[in-house]
């Protein structure tokens, strides 16, 4: 669905440009904010959730490295009812925010996605 030019605004949430031109990436509503001049759409189905810079996300450590740590991601924060979409398993950095050790279970953690 056309959503916008990207001569009038810059994509927001759950849109892309393509051409010049901002499209949806899901059903939803339309949701145009002028003063950051971006258009973004507000999901009206159950989709799994799209994780943006910035978005704050709960999930399991797995393993640990050197200098990488293998998360197993359970929900984006505000949207603990909805899974995370399988395309966004992978992620190339993350700020941790918050570690939470439960005992000799792996512990959980909450980080920044980015």
């Amino acid at each position: 669905m056309f959503v916008g030019s990207t001569e009038e605004f810059v994509p927001g949430d759950c849109t892309y440009a393509r051409g010049g031109m901002i499209f949806a990436s899901t059903a939803g509503l339309v949701k145009i904010d002028s003063r950051a001049r971006s258009a973004s759409v507000i999901p009206k189905t159950n989709a799994p959730v799209r994780l943006c810079q910035g978005d704050i996300v709960v999930g399991e450590v797995i393993d640990l490295k050197d200098s990488l740590v293998i998360v197993s991601l359970a929900f984006k924060k505000g949207h603990e009812d909805r899974p995370i979409s399988d395309e966004e398993a992978t992620i190339s950095h993350i700020q941790c925010e918050e570690l939470l050790c439960q005992g000799p279970a792996p512990p959980l953690l909450a980080s920044r996605y980015s």
